[in-house]
Protein backbone atom coordinates (compact mmCIF):
# COMPACT_ATOMS: atom_id res chain seq x y z
CA UNK A 1 0.00 0.00 0.00
CA UNK A 2 2.79 2.25 0.61
CA UNK A 3 3.97 4.73 -1.84
CA UNK A 4 1.10 3.53 -4.22
CA UNK A 5 -0.58 7.22 -4.40
CA UNK A 6 2.57 8.01 -5.75
CA UNK A 7 3.21 5.96 -8.63
CA UNK A 8 0.05 5.99 -9.92
CA UNK A 9 0.62 9.88 -9.76
CA UNK A 10 3.78 8.96 -11.45
CA UNK A 11 1.46 7.40 -14.02
CA UNK A 12 -1.20 10.33 -14.66
CA UNK A 13 1.49 12.86 -15.05
CA UNK A 14 4.53 11.57 -16.71
CA UNK A 15 7.95 12.41 -15.46
CA UNK A 16 9.42 14.97 -17.45
CA UNK A 17 6.47 17.17 -14.97
CA UNK A 18 8.34 16.36 -12.47
CA UNK A 19 11.61 18.55 -13.80
CA UNK A 20 9.33 21.04 -14.79
CA UNK A 21 7.36 20.52 -17.54
CA UNK A 22 4.61 23.88 -18.21
CA UNK A 23 1.33 24.35 -16.53
CA UNK A 24 0.00 23.90 -20.02
CA UNK A 25 1.20 20.53 -20.06
CA UNK A 26 -0.26 19.59 -16.97
CA UNK A 27 -3.38 20.83 -17.89
CA UNK A 28 -3.29 18.94 -21.34
CA UNK A 29 -3.05 15.24 -20.08
CA UNK A 30 -5.26 16.14 -16.93
CA UNK A 31 -7.91 17.16 -19.69
CA UNK A 32 -6.87 14.43 -22.32
CA UNK A 33 -6.68 11.75 -19.26
CA UNK A 34 -10.53 13.18 -18.26
CA UNK A 35 -11.93 13.24 -22.01
CA UNK A 36 -10.80 9.52 -22.74
CA UNK A 37 -12.24 7.89 -20.24
CA UNK A 38 -14.43 10.31 -18.63
CA UNK A 39 -12.32 10.08 -15.14
CA UNK A 40 -10.33 12.56 -13.59
CA UNK A 41 -6.68 12.39 -11.36
CA UNK A 42 -8.69 14.28 -8.35
CA UNK A 43 -11.23 11.26 -8.73
CA UNK A 44 -8.29 8.48 -8.26
CA UNK A 45 -6.40 10.46 -5.89
CA UNK A 46 -9.47 10.33 -3.91
CA UNK A 47 -10.21 6.70 -4.10
CA UNK A 48 -6.56 5.80 -3.27
CA UNK A 49 -6.14 8.05 0.23
CA UNK A 50 -9.43 6.48 0.83
CA UNK A 51 -8.48 2.83 0.26
CA UNK A 52 -5.00 3.41 2.18
CA UNK A 53 -7.11 4.65 4.76
CA UNK A 54 -9.03 2.27 5.18
CA UNK A 55 -6.66 -0.53 4.80
CA UNK A 56 -4.49 0.85 8.00
CA UNK A 57 -7.32 0.89 9.80
CA UNK A 58 -8.28 -2.66 9.48
CA UNK A 59 -4.75 -4.01 9.56
CA UNK A 60 -4.96 -1.84 13.44
CA UNK A 61 -8.64 -3.47 13.90
CA UNK A 62 -6.82 -6.77 13.10
CA UNK A 63 -3.60 -6.04 15.68
CA UNK A 64 -5.60 -4.87 18.36
CA UNK A 65 -8.24 -6.65 20.56
CA UNK A 66 -11.24 -4.74 19.25
CA UNK A 67 -15.17 -4.91 19.61
CA UNK A 68 -17.53 -7.14 16.96
CA UNK A 69 -19.02 -3.97 15.67
CA UNK A 70 -15.90 -2.54 15.12
CA UNK A 71 -14.73 -5.21 13.06
CA UNK A 72 -18.53 -5.47 11.23
CA UNK A 73 -18.15 -1.56 10.38
CA UNK A 74 -14.10 -2.28 9.17
CA UNK A 75 -15.59 -4.94 7.18
CA UNK A 76 -18.21 -3.06 5.22
CA UNK A 77 -15.95 0.07 4.76
CA UNK A 78 -13.04 -2.48 2.82
CA UNK A 79 -16.31 -4.02 1.09
CA UNK A 80 -17.02 -0.56 -0.02
CA UNK A 81 -13.84 0.00 -1.03
CA UNK A 82 -13.34 -3.09 -3.22
CA UNK A 83 -16.25 -1.79 -5.46
CA UNK A 84 -15.23 1.32 -5.99
CA UNK A 85 -12.34 0.02 -7.42
CA UNK A 86 -13.41 -2.51 -9.00
CA UNK A 87 -15.85 -0.29 -10.41
CA UNK A 88 -12.74 2.14 -11.30
CA UNK A 89 -11.26 -1.05 -13.28
CA UNK A 90 -14.73 -1.61 -15.18
CA UNK A 91 -14.39 2.42 -16.68
CA UNK A 92 -10.63 1.65 -17.66
CA UNK A 93 -11.34 -1.42 -19.26
CA UNK A 94 -13.83 0.06 -21.73
CA UNK A 95 -10.89 1.74 -23.45
CA UNK A 96 -9.88 0.71 -26.82
CA UNK A 97 -6.92 0.48 -28.91
CA UNK A 98 -5.01 3.45 -29.45
CA UNK A 99 -6.58 4.79 -25.62
CA UNK A 100 -4.45 2.54 -23.92
CA UNK A 101 -1.61 4.17 -22.99
CA UNK A 102 1.12 2.83 -20.77
CA UNK A 103 0.25 5.07 -18.08
CA UNK A 104 -3.32 4.07 -18.29
CA UNK A 105 -2.19 0.46 -18.22
CA UNK A 106 -0.06 0.99 -15.75
CA UNK A 107 -2.99 2.41 -12.95
CA UNK A 108 -5.00 -0.91 -14.28
CA UNK A 109 -2.14 -2.60 -12.72
CA UNK A 110 -1.84 -0.74 -9.79
CA UNK A 111 -5.73 -1.09 -8.96
CA UNK A 112 -5.88 -4.94 -10.04
CA UNK A 113 -2.87 -5.21 -7.03
CA UNK A 114 -4.15 -3.25 -4.70
CA UNK A 115 -8.21 -4.60 -5.17
CA UNK A 116 -6.38 -8.06 -4.70
CA UNK A 117 -5.22 -6.73 -0.76
CA UNK A 118 -7.91 -5.33 0.36
CA UNK A 119 -9.63 -8.61 -0.42
CA UNK A 120 -7.38 -10.21 1.26
CA UNK A 121 -7.32 -8.27 4.36
CA UNK A 122 -11.52 -8.25 4.48
CA UNK A 123 -11.25 -12.02 4.10
CA UNK A 124 -8.86 -11.99 7.63
CA UNK A 125 -11.19 -9.75 8.87
CA UNK A 126 -14.38 -11.94 8.06
CA UNK A 127 -12.82 -15.20 9.51
CA UNK A 128 -12.01 -12.96 12.97
CA UNK A 129 -15.39 -11.94 13.28
CA UNK A 130 -16.04 -15.52 12.15
CA UNK A 131 -14.56 -16.58 15.32
CA UNK A 132 -15.48 -14.43 17.72
CA UNK A 133 -19.12 -14.46 17.27
CA UNK A 134 -18.80 -18.25 17.64
CA UNK A 135 -17.06 -18.29 20.65
CA UNK A 136 -19.57 -20.45 23.12
CA UNK A 137 -18.04 -21.68 25.90
CA UNK A 138 -20.92 -24.24 27.24
CA UNK A 139 -22.13 -23.80 30.87
CA UNK A 140 -21.42 -26.49 33.49
CA UNK A 141 -23.42 -27.86 36.23
CA UNK A 142 -21.61 -29.13 39.26
CA UNK A 143 -22.93 -32.63 39.73
CA UNK A 144 -20.59 -34.11 42.67
CA UNK A 145 -18.30 -35.65 39.97
CA UNK A 146 -17.53 -34.53 36.74
CA UNK A 147 -19.17 -31.08 35.56
CA UNK A 148 -22.26 -31.78 33.18
CA UNK A 149 -23.13 -29.39 30.41
CA UNK A 150 -26.05 -27.15 30.64
CA UNK A 151 -27.65 -27.30 26.69
CA UNK A 152 -30.81 -25.82 26.33
CA UNK A 153 -33.49 -28.70 25.85
CA UNK A 154 -35.26 -25.94 23.91
CA UNK A 155 -32.94 -25.58 21.45
CA UNK A 156 -31.84 -29.11 20.95
CA UNK A 157 -35.47 -29.66 19.71
CA UNK A 158 -35.79 -27.09 17.43
CA UNK A 159 -32.68 -27.95 15.51
CA UNK A 160 -33.37 -31.52 15.82
CA UNK A 161 -37.23 -30.91 13.86
CA UNK A 162 -35.48 -28.62 11.78
CA UNK A 163 -33.33 -31.72 10.47
CA UNK A 164 -29.95 -29.91 11.37
CA UNK A 165 -26.74 -32.05 10.90
CA UNK A 166 -25.99 -33.80 13.91
CA UNK A 167 -21.74 -32.48 14.18
CA UNK A 168 -23.35 -29.26 13.46
CA UNK A 169 -25.75 -28.97 16.36
CA UNK A 170 -23.01 -30.05 18.19
CA UNK A 171 -20.36 -27.68 17.14
CA UNK A 172 -22.91 -24.44 17.60
CA UNK A 173 -23.51 -25.98 21.52
CA UNK A 174 -19.42 -26.32 22.18
CA UNK A 175 -19.61 -29.78 22.53
CA UNK A 176 -18.70 -33.18 21.54
CA UNK A 177 -20.83 -34.97 19.20
CA UNK A 178 -21.20 -37.88 21.69
CA UNK A 179 -22.52 -35.36 24.74
CA UNK A 180 -25.12 -33.93 22.16
CA UNK A 181 -26.04 -37.41 21.48
CA UNK A 182 -26.64 -38.12 25.04
CA UNK A 183 -28.88 -35.24 25.59
CA UNK A 184 -30.67 -35.93 22.47
CA UNK A 185 -31.55 -39.48 23.27
CA UNK A 186 -32.50 -38.32 27.03
CA UNK A 187 -35.14 -36.44 25.20
CA UNK A 188 -36.09 -39.03 23.22
CA UNK A 189 -35.05 -37.87 20.05
CA UNK A 190 -33.15 -40.58 18.28
CA UNK A 191 -32.01 -40.00 14.69
CA UNK A 192 -33.30 -43.11 13.25
CA UNK A 193 -36.80 -41.42 14.26
CA UNK A 194 -36.64 -38.36 12.49
CA UNK A 195 -37.78 -39.91 8.84
CA UNK A 196 -41.31 -41.00 8.39
CA UNK A 197 -42.36 -44.28 7.58
CA UNK A 198 -44.39 -43.68 4.08
CA UNK A 199 -44.08 -46.30 1.71
CA UNK A 200 -43.13 -45.95 -1.84
CA UNK A 201 -46.51 -45.73 -3.28
CA UNK A 202 -47.90 -43.30 -1.03
CA UNK A 203 -45.06 -41.50 -1.44
CA UNK A 204 -45.42 -41.22 -5.36
CA UNK A 205 -48.74 -39.84 -4.22
CA UNK A 206 -47.56 -37.09 -2.27
CA UNK A 207 -45.05 -36.11 -5.47
CA UNK A 208 -47.93 -36.41 -7.99
CA UNK A 209 -49.72 -33.61 -5.83
CA UNK A 210 -46.56 -31.70 -6.04
CA UNK A 211 -46.19 -31.62 -9.96
CA UNK A 212 -49.53 -31.03 -10.28
CA UNK A 213 -49.35 -28.01 -8.46
CA UNK A 214 -45.70 -27.23 -9.65
CA UNK A 215 -45.01 -29.26 -13.03
CA UNK A 216 -40.97 -27.27 -12.64
CA UNK A 217 -40.50 -28.76 -9.31
CA UNK A 218 -37.31 -30.21 -8.57
CA UNK A 219 -35.86 -32.59 -5.96
CA UNK A 220 -34.89 -29.91 -3.97
CA UNK A 221 -38.03 -28.13 -4.07
CA UNK A 222 -40.04 -31.17 -3.99
CA UNK A 223 -37.89 -32.08 -0.54
CA UNK A 224 -39.33 -28.73 0.62
CA UNK A 225 -42.81 -29.19 -0.10
CA UNK A 226 -42.69 -33.03 1.57
CA UNK A 227 -41.23 -31.31 5.00
CA UNK A 228 -43.53 -28.43 4.83
CA UNK A 229 -46.48 -31.18 5.37
CA UNK A 230 -44.49 -32.98 7.73
CA UNK A 231 -42.93 -36.13 5.49
CA UNK A 232 -38.96 -36.22 6.35
CA UNK A 233 -37.74 -39.15 3.57
CA UNK A 234 -33.98 -39.57 2.22
CA UNK A 235 -32.65 -37.29 -0.89
CA UNK A 236 -32.33 -40.62 -2.37
CA UNK A 237 -35.91 -41.79 -2.11
CA UNK A 238 -37.26 -37.74 -3.67
CA UNK A 239 -35.43 -38.27 -6.51
CA UNK A 240 -36.63 -42.18 -7.40
CA UNK A 241 -39.81 -40.95 -6.63
CA UNK A 242 -39.66 -37.90 -9.09
CA UNK A 243 -38.24 -40.37 -11.80
CA UNK A 244 -40.96 -42.89 -11.09
CA UNK A 245 -43.49 -40.01 -11.26
CA UNK A 246 -41.97 -37.56 -13.92
CA UNK A 247 -40.09 -39.89 -15.91
CA UNK A 248 -37.94 -38.86 -18.31
CA UNK A 249 -39.35 -35.64 -18.86
CA UNK A 250 -37.82 -34.87 -15.15
CA UNK A 251 -34.26 -35.73 -15.54
CA UNK A 252 -34.22 -34.29 -18.79
CA UNK A 253 -34.39 -30.98 -16.43
CA UNK A 254 -31.46 -31.80 -14.11
CA UNK A 255 -29.30 -29.42 -15.71
CA UNK A 256 -26.11 -27.92 -14.32
CA UNK A 257 -26.25 -25.56 -11.49
CA UNK A 258 -25.23 -22.45 -12.01
CA UNK A 259 -22.45 -20.77 -10.60
CA UNK A 260 -23.75 -17.26 -8.50
CA UNK A 261 -21.75 -14.63 -6.71
CA UNK A 262 -21.17 -15.04 -3.25
CA UNK A 263 -23.36 -12.96 -1.12
CA UNK A 264 -22.88 -12.64 2.36
CA UNK A 265 -24.64 -11.19 5.24
CA UNK A 266 -23.96 -11.35 9.07
CA UNK A 267 -26.48 -13.10 10.70
CA UNK A 268 -29.91 -14.17 10.35
CA UNK A 269 -32.19 -10.71 10.54
CA UNK A 270 -29.08 -8.87 9.81
CA UNK A 271 -30.57 -7.52 6.61
CA UNK A 272 -33.94 -8.29 5.08
CA UNK A 273 -34.62 -7.64 1.21
CA UNK A 274 -37.31 -6.35 0.07
CA UNK A 275 -39.40 -5.32 -3.15
CA UNK A 276 -42.58 -5.86 -5.15
CA UNK A 277 -43.44 -7.89 -8.04
CA UNK A 278 -45.25 -6.86 -10.82
CA UNK A 279 -45.26 -9.55 -13.59
CA UNK A 280 -49.25 -10.13 -12.34
CA UNK A 281 -49.69 -6.76 -13.89
CA UNK A 282 -49.52 -7.59 -17.59
CA UNK A 283 -49.14 -5.38 -20.30
CA UNK A 284 -50.62 -1.88 -19.17
CA UNK A 285 -52.98 -0.19 -21.81
CA UNK A 286 -53.92 2.94 -21.96
CA UNK A 287 -57.68 4.60 -23.20
CA UNK A 288 -57.54 7.82 -22.02
CA UNK A 289 -56.79 6.93 -18.21
CA UNK A 290 -54.11 5.04 -16.66
CA UNK A 291 -55.05 0.93 -17.22
CA UNK A 292 -53.81 -1.27 -15.10
CA UNK A 293 -54.49 -4.26 -16.82
CA UNK A 294 -54.36 -7.07 -14.04
CA UNK A 295 -52.70 -4.64 -11.10
CA UNK A 296 -51.79 -7.34 -9.11
CA UNK A 297 -48.95 -6.83 -7.54
CA UNK A 298 -46.64 -8.84 -5.14
CA UNK A 299 -44.79 -7.56 -1.68
CA UNK A 300 -41.88 -10.26 -0.55
CA UNK A 301 -39.33 -9.84 1.59
CA UNK A 302 -36.06 -12.08 1.95
CA UNK A 303 -33.48 -12.59 5.22
CA UNK A 304 -30.33 -12.10 3.87
CA UNK A 305 -28.28 -14.63 5.86
CA UNK A 306 -30.65 -17.56 5.84
CA UNK A 307 -32.57 -17.09 2.33
CA UNK A 308 -36.16 -17.26 4.47
CA UNK A 309 -38.94 -15.66 2.85
CA UNK A 310 -40.11 -13.51 5.74
CA UNK A 311 -43.27 -12.23 4.54
CA UNK A 312 -45.13 -12.67 0.99
CA UNK A 313 -48.95 -10.89 -0.35
CA UNK A 314 -50.72 -10.05 -3.22
CA UNK A 315 -52.76 -7.11 -3.27
CA UNK A 316 -54.60 -4.88 -6.14
CA UNK A 317 -52.26 -2.18 -5.59
CA UNK A 318 -48.60 -0.91 -5.30
CA UNK A 319 -48.83 1.23 -2.11
CA UNK A 320 -46.84 2.10 1.34
CA UNK A 321 -49.60 0.93 3.24
CA UNK A 322 -50.55 -2.41 2.07
CA UNK A 323 -45.73 -2.85 1.91
CA UNK A 324 -46.23 -1.78 5.46
CA UNK A 325 -48.40 -4.68 6.35
CA UNK A 326 -47.41 -7.30 5.00
CA UNK A 327 -43.82 -5.96 6.29
CA UNK A 328 -45.32 -5.98 9.96
CA UNK A 329 -46.60 -9.10 9.65
CA UNK A 330 -43.55 -10.82 8.65
CA UNK A 331 -41.65 -8.67 11.88
CA UNK A 332 -44.28 -10.46 13.74
CA UNK A 333 -43.37 -13.93 12.59
CA UNK A 334 -39.70 -13.49 12.64
CA UNK A 335 -38.59 -10.22 14.14
CA UNK A 336 -37.72 -6.91 12.99
CA UNK A 337 -34.91 -7.12 11.18
CA UNK A 338 -31.61 -4.96 12.21
CA UNK A 339 -31.91 -3.10 8.36
CA UNK A 340 -33.83 -3.67 5.60
CA UNK A 341 -32.78 -3.08 1.76
CA UNK A 342 -34.72 -1.50 -0.83
CA UNK A 343 -35.28 0.32 -4.23
CA UNK A 344 -36.42 4.27 -4.12
CA UNK A 345 -39.77 3.27 -5.31
CA UNK A 346 -42.60 5.31 -3.23
CA UNK A 347 -44.59 1.99 -1.62
CA UNK A 348 -40.99 1.46 0.32
CA UNK A 349 -41.62 5.15 2.02
CA UNK A 350 -43.33 3.70 5.21
CA UNK A 351 -40.99 0.83 6.09
CA UNK A 352 -38.22 3.01 5.76
CA UNK A 353 -39.53 5.43 8.04
CA UNK A 354 -40.61 3.13 10.07
CA UNK A 355 -37.04 1.46 10.31
CA UNK A 356 -35.01 4.35 10.69
CA UNK A 357 -37.49 5.99 13.71
CA UNK A 358 -36.46 2.50 15.01
CA UNK A 359 -33.05 1.99 14.54
CA UNK A 360 -31.68 5.70 14.86
CA UNK A 361 -30.03 7.61 11.90
CA UNK A 362 -26.94 6.30 12.59
CA UNK A 363 -27.58 2.62 12.02
CA UNK A 364 -27.94 2.45 8.41
CA UNK A 365 -31.38 1.04 8.96
CA UNK A 366 -32.76 1.69 5.44
CA UNK A 367 -30.58 0.68 2.44
CA UNK A 368 -31.93 2.14 -0.74
CA UNK A 369 -30.82 1.52 -4.22
CA UNK A 370 -31.15 -0.03 -7.82
CA UNK A 371 -33.62 -3.08 -8.18
CA UNK A 372 -31.21 -5.07 -10.21
CA UNK A 373 -28.82 -4.69 -6.93
CA UNK A 374 -30.96 -6.23 -4.99
CA UNK A 375 -29.90 -9.74 -5.62
CA UNK A 376 -31.66 -12.10 -2.81
CA UNK A 377 -35.08 -10.80 -3.44
CA UNK A 378 -34.58 -10.42 -7.32
CA UNK A 379 -33.13 -14.06 -7.42
CA UNK A 380 -36.42 -15.08 -5.23
CA UNK A 381 -38.81 -13.89 -8.02
CA UNK A 382 -37.59 -15.75 -10.44
CA UNK A 383 -38.00 -19.05 -8.15
CA UNK A 384 -41.15 -18.17 -7.61
CA UNK A 385 -42.12 -17.37 -11.08
CA UNK A 386 -40.79 -20.65 -12.06
CA UNK A 387 -42.60 -22.53 -9.58
CA UNK A 388 -45.95 -19.98 -8.81
CA UNK A 389 -46.91 -16.76 -10.37
CA UNK A 390 -46.72 -18.12 -14.28
CA UNK A 391 -49.57 -20.45 -14.19
CA UNK A 392 -51.62 -17.32 -13.38
CA UNK A 393 -50.28 -15.47 -15.71
CA UNK A 394 -50.76 -17.95 -18.35
CA UNK A 395 -54.02 -18.39 -17.29
CA UNK A 396 -54.88 -14.33 -17.14
CA UNK A 397 -53.70 -14.36 -20.75
CA UNK A 398 -56.03 -16.81 -21.68
CA UNK A 399 -58.72 -15.54 -20.33
CA UNK A 400 -58.16 -12.17 -22.57
CA UNK A 401 -57.73 -14.68 -25.91
CA UNK A 402 -60.70 -16.29 -24.81
CA UNK A 403 -62.96 -12.60 -24.58
CA UNK A 404 -63.53 -13.63 -20.84
CA UNK A 405 -61.53 -10.72 -19.31
CA UNK A 406 -61.31 -7.44 -20.44
CA UNK A 407 -58.39 -5.44 -18.59
CA UNK A 408 -60.13 -2.12 -19.57
CA UNK A 409 -63.18 -2.93 -17.70
CA UNK A 410 -63.18 -2.42 -13.74
CA UNK A 411 -65.97 -4.93 -13.71
CA UNK A 412 -63.70 -7.40 -14.94
CA UNK A 413 -60.77 -6.15 -12.78
CA UNK A 414 -62.70 -6.32 -9.71
CA UNK A 415 -64.18 -9.53 -10.15
CA UNK A 416 -60.92 -10.83 -11.08
CA UNK A 417 -59.35 -9.53 -7.72
CA UNK A 418 -61.92 -10.80 -5.73
CA UNK A 419 -61.96 -14.66 -6.73
CA UNK A 420 -57.82 -14.96 -7.74
CA UNK A 421 -56.26 -12.96 -4.93
CA UNK A 422 -57.38 -15.52 -2.32
CA UNK A 423 -56.35 -18.25 -4.42
CA UNK A 424 -52.93 -16.90 -5.29
CA UNK A 425 -52.32 -15.95 -1.89
CA UNK A 426 -53.03 -19.29 -0.74
CA UNK A 427 -50.56 -20.67 -3.63
CA UNK A 428 -48.16 -18.04 -2.38
CA UNK A 429 -47.91 -19.09 1.32
CA UNK A 430 -47.42 -23.02 -0.59
CA UNK A 431 -44.68 -21.32 -2.28
CA UNK A 432 -43.05 -19.99 0.97
CA UNK A 433 -43.44 -23.06 2.87
CA UNK A 434 -41.89 -25.52 0.30
CA UNK A 435 -39.33 -22.32 -0.64
CA UNK A 436 -38.07 -22.28 3.01
CA UNK A 437 -38.17 -25.95 3.29
CA UNK A 438 -35.92 -27.26 0.41
CA UNK A 439 -31.93 -27.67 0.62
CA UNK A 440 -29.57 -25.37 -0.87
CA UNK A 441 -26.76 -26.33 -2.54
CA UNK A 442 -24.29 -24.10 -2.40
CA UNK A 443 -25.08 -23.89 1.45
CA UNK A 444 -22.90 -25.59 4.15
CA UNK A 445 -24.75 -29.43 4.76
CA UNK A 446 -26.89 -28.15 1.74
CA UNK A 447 -29.15 -26.66 4.59
CA UNK A 448 -32.27 -25.23 4.22
CA UNK A 449 -33.31 -21.65 4.57
CA UNK A 450 -35.32 -22.70 7.89
CA UNK A 451 -32.25 -24.60 9.39
CA UNK A 452 -29.99 -21.68 8.35
CA UNK A 453 -32.33 -18.92 10.51
CA UNK A 454 -32.46 -21.50 13.50
CA UNK A 455 -28.67 -22.45 13.23
CA UNK A 456 -27.86 -18.98 12.73
CA UNK A 457 -29.54 -17.54 16.08
CA UNK A 458 -27.44 -20.21 18.02
CA UNK A 459 -24.46 -19.84 16.68
CA UNK A 460 -24.39 -15.93 17.05
CA UNK A 461 -25.95 -16.03 20.26
CA UNK A 462 -22.78 -14.30 21.71
CA UNK A 463 -22.17 -12.30 19.18
CA UNK A 464 -23.54 -8.60 20.09
CA UNK A 465 -26.02 -8.34 17.04
CA UNK A 466 -28.68 -6.64 17.25
CA UNK A 467 -31.07 -8.89 15.58
CA UNK A 468 -29.62 -11.81 17.68
CA UNK A 469 -30.12 -9.66 20.65
CA UNK A 470 -33.51 -9.15 20.25
CA UNK A 471 -34.69 -13.07 18.75
CA UNK A 472 -33.34 -13.78 22.16
CA UNK A 473 -34.61 -10.98 24.60
CA UNK A 474 -37.94 -9.90 22.76
CA UNK A 475 -38.30 -6.95 19.81
CA UNK A 476 -37.89 -3.37 21.28
CA UNK A 477 -41.80 -2.38 20.52
CA UNK A 478 -45.15 -4.80 20.56
CA UNK A 479 -45.54 -5.54 16.63
CA UNK A 480 -48.83 -6.80 17.62
CA UNK A 481 -50.14 -2.98 18.40
CA UNK A 482 -49.42 -1.77 14.70
CA UNK A 483 -51.53 -4.16 13.07
CA UNK A 484 -55.01 -3.44 12.60
CA UNK A 485 -57.31 -6.01 13.32
CA UNK A 486 -59.64 -7.11 10.53
CA UNK A 487 -61.65 -9.88 9.17
CA UNK A 488 -60.68 -11.59 5.58
CA UNK A 489 -63.69 -10.15 4.31
CA UNK A 490 -62.55 -6.66 5.46
CA UNK A 491 -59.31 -7.30 3.93
CA UNK A 492 -60.23 -8.80 0.74
CA UNK A 493 -62.27 -5.85 -0.03
CA UNK A 494 -59.64 -3.12 0.65
CA UNK A 495 -56.94 -5.16 -1.40
CA UNK A 496 -59.35 -5.32 -4.26
CA UNK A 497 -59.35 -2.70 -7.16
CA UNK A 498 -62.07 -0.81 -7.71
CA UNK A 499 -61.21 1.88 -9.97
CA UNK A 500 -64.33 3.88 -11.12
CA UNK A 501 -66.82 1.22 -9.92
CA UNK A 502 -69.22 1.88 -7.40
CA UNK A 503 -70.50 -1.12 -5.25
CA UNK A 504 -73.16 -0.92 -2.39
CA UNK A 505 -73.31 -3.12 0.77
CA UNK A 506 -76.24 -5.79 -1.13
CA UNK A 507 -73.98 -6.20 -3.61
CA UNK A 508 -70.63 -7.25 -1.74
CA UNK A 509 -72.99 -9.67 1.01
CA UNK A 510 -74.26 -11.08 -2.20
CA UNK A 511 -70.76 -11.94 -3.83
CA UNK A 512 -69.55 -13.50 -0.46
CA UNK A 513 -72.59 -15.78 -0.19
CA UNK A 514 -72.57 -16.83 -3.80
CA UNK A 515 -69.11 -16.90 -4.81
CA UNK A 516 -67.70 -18.47 -1.76
CA UNK A 517 -63.70 -16.48 -1.91
CA UNK A 518 -62.39 -18.62 0.86
CA UNK A 519 -63.44 -22.12 -0.35
CA UNK A 520 -61.07 -22.57 -2.64
CA UNK A 521 -61.79 -26.49 -3.02
CA UNK A 522 -65.31 -25.54 -3.85
CA UNK A 523 -65.54 -24.70 -7.53
CA UNK A 524 -62.76 -23.36 -9.82
CA UNK A 525 -61.57 -19.89 -10.14
CA UNK A 526 -62.78 -19.44 -13.66
CA UNK A 527 -66.65 -20.51 -13.07
CA UNK A 528 -66.60 -18.37 -9.67
CA UNK A 529 -64.92 -15.48 -12.17
CA UNK A 530 -68.23 -15.50 -14.50
CA UNK A 531 -70.19 -15.46 -11.74
CA UNK A 532 -68.55 -12.42 -9.65
CA UNK A 533 -69.13 -10.67 -12.98
CA UNK A 534 -72.52 -11.55 -13.72
CA UNK A 535 -73.68 -10.25 -10.32
CA UNK A 536 -71.61 -6.84 -10.14
CA UNK A 537 -73.33 -6.24 -13.76
CA UNK A 538 -76.82 -7.23 -12.80
CA UNK A 539 -76.34 -4.70 -9.77
CA UNK A 540 -75.01 -2.19 -12.04
CA UNK A 541 -78.08 -2.24 -14.44
CA UNK A 542 -80.31 -2.33 -11.44
CA UNK A 543 -78.65 0.82 -10.53
CA UNK A 544 -78.64 2.67 -13.68
CA UNK A 545 -82.60 1.29 -14.05
CA UNK A 546 -83.36 3.27 -10.61
CA UNK A 547 -81.25 6.37 -11.66
CA UNK A 548 -83.42 6.86 -15.17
Amino acid sequence: MKGLKNIVCLYLFPLPYCYGVSEFCLTFSVCLFSTAIGVTPEEVDDLLENADSVWREARDVLNSASSLRAMTDVEQELQRSVSEIRLMRVRLDRLRGEDVTPSIHGIKIELRRLQETLSTTMEEIRQQILDVSQQRIPEVQATGGRPRFIIDPGELTESFQAGVAFHVAARIQGVSDSTLYRRRRELGLLQRERYTNISDEDLDTRMRSILENDSNCGRNLAMGALRSDGVVVPTRRVSESLQRVGGPMIAARWQRPVERQPYRAHCPGWIVHCDTHHKLNGHPRRNGRTAVCWGITIQGGVDGYSKTCTFLSATGSNTAAFMMRAFLRGCREYGIPSRIRTDDGGENSEIGRFMVELRGHGHNAHLTGPSVRNVPIERFWGTMGDHCTRHFRKLFQRFEREGTLDPSSDIDIFALHFVYLPIINNALQQFRNWYDNHPIRTTEYRMSPKQLRITGYQRFRNSGYTSVIEHFNGPPIDVNTLIEDETEEEYLMKICRRGELQIDRECIENLFREVLPFELENGNGRDKFLLAKLIIQEYQNQNENQDD
